[in-house]
């Protein structure tokens, strides 16, 4: 039993020593030299030959940051980060002016936006909006379908790898895209593509502007589907505005239209306004379904 619980230490040890997120290399340098001379051990070295994964991007400070969070998540607050808490925070007017070249680091760079925006935004619409509802969503909202199950489900369970995975591609696609404005201009036009096309579904909506032959299932069609923009509205927060917070407008473009999950709301909107929307109104009396059963008893017929 002594051996097993000196082993269980020594596991510990070496994990917390391998996970430490930035801020915490900076409390405890004369502790991480230690180990650096006598056992030649350092933080975040187990993946050191993945380059996407590993070192200065290692997806273990992903997932420590992940728990950390959902360990003080809550069901009905929604959480609200104070500014360099987590690192240096991030300014989109900074980011116009530095080039691609000048990030070098996910670990301890984005450590502050992952942290104090882009998760308590995501957790909270998690928590408020009925993501289950929503049809093929595993397919098209992958990353958000995976948040939804976890912040809906057991939080004290450890932290889906498959989650992890689909968040570290989040900070992934804005590493690589981070620099000269380009992050901050896809973000302003991943979402204003998103609310155009739920302001072209609002005009068609207005019976008065619309043909009126058309079936009055087509506008209640219309009227389900543009309520589809309201699972990328971010979820208001009560505090002390006082107190020194993180800017809503930063934290929003940094949760829902950075890159991955802008384009998983950009791409479930045109399939299902499009696709679905369309097959739906052509089918507002049968008519699609009469046709295809029509075609497939003349097929059988032929063969």
């Amino acid at each position: 039993l002594s051996y097993l619980e000196e082993q269980a230490k020594m596991i510990h040890m070496a994990t917390s020593l391998e996970t430490q997120l930035a801020m915490e290399e900076a409390l405890n340098v004369t502790q991480n030299q230690f180990f650096e001379s006598h056992g030649q051990l350092s933080a975040h070295s187990w993946l050191g030959n993945s380059q996407y994964i590993g070192g200065d991007r290692c997806i273990l400070n992903t997932q420590n940051i992940v728990q950390k969070i959902m360990g003080i998540a809550q069901n009905t607050t929604k959480l609200v980060g104070r500014p360099g808490f987590w690192g240096p925070p991030f300014s989109f007017d900074d980011e116009r002016k530095t080039t691609p070249s000048s990030t070098k680091c996910i670990r301890g760079d984005f450590d502050e936006p992952f942290a104090a925006n882009i998760l308590p935004e995501l957790i909270a619409i998690c928590n408020q909006a009925p993501f289950h509802a929503l049809p093929e969503k595993s397919q098209l909202l992958t990353v958000l379908d995976l948040l939804h199950q976890y912040v809906r489900g057991d939080r004290t369970s450890p932290v889906p790898i498959a989650l992890t995975f689909g968040l570290h591609a989040i900070l992934t696609s804005m590493f690589v895209l981070h620099g000269e404005g380009d992050l901050s201009r896809l973000a302003e036009c991943t979402k204003g593509s998103y609310n155009k096309l739920f302001a072209q579904l609002n005009a068609i909506s207005d019976r008065s502007v619309t043909p009126t032959n058309n079936a009055p299932v087509f506008y209640s069609n219309i009227d389900m589907f543009k309520n589809i923009v309201n699972f990328a509205k971010p979820v208001g927060a009560q505090y002390d505005f006082q107190q020194a917070f993180l800017d809503p407008g930063v934290a929003e473009k940094l949760a829902f239209w950075n890159p991955l999950i802008g384009g998983e709301y950009l791409l479930y909107g045109t399939y299902l306004c499009s696709i679905g929307l369309g097959s739906a109104t052509i089918d507002s009396m049968g008519q699609l379904r009469f046709t295809l059963h029509l075609y497939n008893a003349l097929k059988q017929y032929r063969e």
